[in-house]
């Protein structure tokens, strides 16, 4: 008997909606009305989003970016940080020995430790939908690093050894002004990643120390007689561009 009862009270549901969506009209004809609307997906109205680059750690680059939404599609994304070892050119630059780019008058004999810089980044974005975070996006990006270097001791080859040279201060610098498509996604409990390419110009300025032994150096100086500590040490500064594609990306929190 209960089984009758829910069965009957499903047979009349059903019945009811039918009729709900059918009308006869003075033609006989039977028109039929679908009442299903779809609804439009709702995304959080997020306006600012915190992230990291979990990849920039093998380029020595610790950036926090900080991005807001403006107006519309319109979002600026700002950020900075500290740099350090940057295992990645030091591995192409043939064991950091290379670092400052093969330069004229550079000397790949300093023995080098790095030393803490920093970076930062500035890019206003497109989003192509208005979609909180959600969605392809267009940018134009500004990213600048710092790299130190310092060196106490260099080898020389002259008299075969190693000589102190108090504390030799280098550094280089990136500079790239890169336009970037990306992607980005809320995968939940508005947690966002945002996967981004890029391709733009680079400006790489290389400030490093050259080491001359003043021991017959060129037959002007002589030191008799010869002792290590008879050097000079002079500074150079190039400036090189080129171009660079890049890609990576970014999670963080979105409120």
């Amino acid at each position: 008997m209960k089984q009758v009862i829910i069965i009957s009270i499903a047979w009349i549901g059903f019945v009811f909606n039918t009729f709900s969506q059918t009308v006869q009209d003075s033609s006989s004809r039977i028109v039929v009305y679908d009442s299903y609307v779809p609804v439009a997906k709702e995304y959080p109205k997020l306006k600012n989003f915190i992230a990291i680059s979990p990849l920039s750690i093998f380029i020595g680059d610790f950036p926090l970016t900080y991005e807001r939404k403006i107006a519309g599609p319109l979002n600026i994304m700002i950020g900075g940080g500290l740099t350090s070892k940057n295992s990645i050119y030091d591995l192409t630059s043939m064991g950091g020995n290379t670092i400052f780019d093969n330069s004229a008058y550079y000397s790949d004999r300093f023995n080098r430790s790095t030393d803490m810089g920093y970076n930062y980044v500035i890019q206003p974005k497109i989003y192509l939908r208005d979609h909180y975070f959600n969605g392809i996006y267009l940018g134009m990006e500004y990213k600048f690093r710092h790299y130190n270097y310092t060196s106490t001791t260099y080898d020389d080859p002259t008299t075969n050894t190693t000589v102190s040279v108090g504390e030799v201060k280098e550094y280089r610098n990136v500079a790239d002004l890169k336009f970037n498509c990306g992607w980005a996604y809320n995968i939940g409990s508005n947690v966002v990643i945002d996967f981004y390419v890029g391709v733009g110009t680079r400006n790489n300025t290389y400030h490093y120390a050259d080491y001359e032994n003043l021991n017959g150096y060129n037959g002007i100086y002589t030191v008799s007689p010869l002792t290590p500590t008879a050097y000079v040490i002079q500074y150079q500064t190039v400036t090189k561009e080129t171009v660079t594609v890049s890609t990576g990306f970014r999670i963080g929190y979105a409120f």
